[in-house]
């Protein structure tokens, strides 16, 4: 007796994809007899969610960026943009120092390419953005300080070729900067209308309950 379990009769039939992906697969018995055109994919509405705790519903998949400007240029970042819009995401993340592994010279690139697809659009779409990496190689144009919070929010809404960002987020951690500081710069950016909702990206859960703490004792927006 063969020590391995026999296969099933019937091989021919493509394994049903799991209902835990919201995909509906149409497609016939044999697939070796059908035409390309005979598999049909369709996809439902795009899901939501709240951001957080807040009253933001945004959609579950959020369109990261990093590439647009120098592994993707202009032309093909646009057909990401236009696609994921037609497949229902609404949510676009960019950072002030993007396109990823470029210089000084490519810095804000990435930011320009989506504030130039924005334009018409941007009512229908929720665009977060972020900032703390270094712009150039001047020694304040980087960080989590006041001055370089309130410079690079400037020059992302330049850029983004809008008025204000829905989430405007610090990118890593500042070390050299007090959280004090940057907590009170962010609370001035929402303010001052020019986002509507603060956060942080690639921090540490300490570091995010230390920056929720000193926010309350503050008494700075959330």
């Amino acid at each position: 007796t063969s020590p391995h379990p026999k296969a099933s009769a019937d091989t021919r039939n493509p394994v049903r994809p799991s209902t835990r992906y919201s995909m509906a697969v149409s497609y016939i018995t044999d697939r070796s007899l059908a035409p390309a055109r005979a598999l049909r994919y369709s996809l439902p509405r795009m899901r939501h969610a709240r951001l957080g705790r807040t009253g933001l519903s945004v959609s579950r998949l959020c369109l990261g960026t990093m590439t647009f400007g120098l592994q993707c240029d202009e032309a093909t970042s646009r057909d990401i943009l236009d696609r994921a819009g037609a497949g229902g995401i609404t949510f676009l993340g960019t950072a002030h120092r993007y396109p990823l592994g470029g210089g000084f010279e490519t810095v804000g690139r990435t930011e320009e390419i989506v504030g130039r697809w924005l334009e018409g659009r941007r009512h229908d779409v929720v665009v977060a953005t972020k900032c703390v990496g270094a712009m150039s190689d001047r020694r304040w144009d980087r960080g989590a300080s006041r001055k370089h919070i309130l410079d690079a929010i400037d020059g992302s809404l330049r850029r983004l070729r809008t008025d204000y960002v829905d989430l405007y987020q610090l990118h890593h951690p500042d070390p050299e900067t007090p959280i004090d500081e940057s907590l009170r710069a962010l609370d001035d950016v929402v303010r001052a209308g020019k986002a509507r909702y603060v956060g942080c990206s690639n921090y540490h859960p300490y570091q995010v309950a230390r920056a929720l703490r000193r926010r309350r004792l503050l008494g700075l927006g959330r």
